[in-house]
């Protein structure tokens, strides 16, 4: 809230990215101000997406991060086994 830094947040809606969406998170990734956190929210990313060469190299620049969604008749295991862990 009171600091100098910027959050930007990217939500990507279809389940492939187009030519253009590849090359304006190039750019946007190129231009990249180290006060600006930048947050990109998509669907699955296929693997074979994973692998490409313009993604590979975005991820040399980026943490990326996959997070799997947990299907609702699954989110109480799910909360037991982790509260128990801890």
């Amino acid at each position: 809230l009171f600091s100098d830094k910027q959050f930007i947040e990217i939500r990507f809606i279809q389940d492939k990215f187009s030519d253009t969406d590849r090359k304006s998170l190039q750019a946007c990734i190129d231009k990249l101000n180290p006060d600006i956190l930048l947050l990109i929210l998509s669907h699955k990313i296929e693997t074979q997406t994973q692998k490409a060469k313009w993604f590979e190299e975005i991820t040399k620049k980026i943490c990326f991060v996959p997070i799997w969604p947990i299907a609702p008749q699954q989110y109480l295991t799910w909360l037991k086994n982790r509260a128990q862990h801890y």
